[in-house]
């Protein structure tokens, strides 16, 4: 298993394993796709005896839990298809709740990984939180987080942060993947996140940057019909978004005209109203709903 990037967090923390100093729970925090989870699985991995890395590598290991709102994915553990406007429920911590008040069956130290942990309900924070006050001294918990502030403070005052960043332009084009678009497009629209590349680059990038041209130069609802046919759903809304800030952001910086930083701003209400699962055609037509204020449609 091969961390990108990050050195400085995983030789801060596989030196306090080497010393036998246990490691206390910690939130991971920062942009989707940047290699949180991957880290988490290779600290509990490697604070463990090498006889058992394979398993806990592979998921196999009865004292590494990864906890997710669906199957996590050995050595990644990124879940496939993954969608962050999904929620873990109050039910995958209550079955977390049991197992962890036990000592581990094969580990000195047990490890927990929150894939997502900010996508926890808040029903299923608050059950967490007595988790954290009563859980095993043994267990270790380690938060994934892309949104520090989605987790109740009381949750965030129990974990020590640790803060990821994106990976540099080197560490980007060290991963080795057969890119369906030019790399280097999708390092500057992921700002270094292999995890968001990787789904952007299953998307019609050509097709919308073509559409963003023409729909920013001429205001028209038959564009706006167009691009609702390329989105198939809150995910898909989501990462047409990274381009869409891109697009707009560069014509307010060419144009100075104030709609395209109406627009920008009005994208970060939409990506909210997006996690309260509002339509998604609904949504597209308010995304553009600024150009059609200032400009007549065709």
């Amino acid at each position: 298993m091969k961390v990108i990037g990050h050195r400085e967090i995983t030789g801060r923390l596989l030196k306090a394993c080497g010393k036998g100093v246990p490691l206390p729970s910690m939130l991971f925090h920062g942009p989707v796709g940047v290699g949180k989870a991957t880290t988490a699985l290779y600290i509990s991995a490697m604070c463990n005896p090498e006889s058992q890395r394979k398993s806990i590598l592979h998921l196999l290991h009865p004292d590494v839990i990864v906890v997710s709102y669906r199957d996590a994915v050995p050595e990644g553990p990124r879940p496939e298809d993954f969608d962050r406007t999904r929620s873990i429920s109050i039910d995958a911590v209550r079955r977390i709740r049991q197992e962890v008040g036990k000592p581990p069956v094969e580990a000195e130290r047990r490890f927990v990984i929150f894939m997502d942990a900010d996508m926890m309900t808040r029903e299923a924070q608050n059950a967490f939180l007595k988790v954290l006050e009563e859980h095993d001294d043994r267990t270790t918990f380690i938060l994934i987080a892309s949104n520090y502030y989605r987790l109740l403070p009381t949750i965030r005052s129990r974990v020590i942060p640790v803060a990821f960043g994106g990976l540099s332009k080197q560490e980007f084009m060290s991963f080795e993947h057969g890119w369906k678009h030019d790399p280097e497009r999708l390092y500057n629209l992921s700002r270094g996140s292999i995890g968001l590349a990787l789904m952007l680059d299953k998307k019609p990038l050509d097709l919308w940057a073509r559409y963003l041209a023409e729909i920013l130069e001429n205001p028209s609802v038959r564009l706006v019909s167009a691009i609702y046919s390329t989105i198939e759903g809150s995910k898909d809304l989501l990462l047409f978004l990274i381009p869409f800030r891109v697009a707009v952001m560069n014509k307010y910086v060419k144009t100075g005209k104030p709609v395209y930083r109406y627009l920008f701003e009005d994208s970060r209400d939409i990506e909210d109203m997006i996690f309260r699962h509002t339509s998604v055609e609904v949504l597209v037509h308010l995304l553009f709903k600024a150009l059609f204020e200032f400009e007549p449609a065709i």
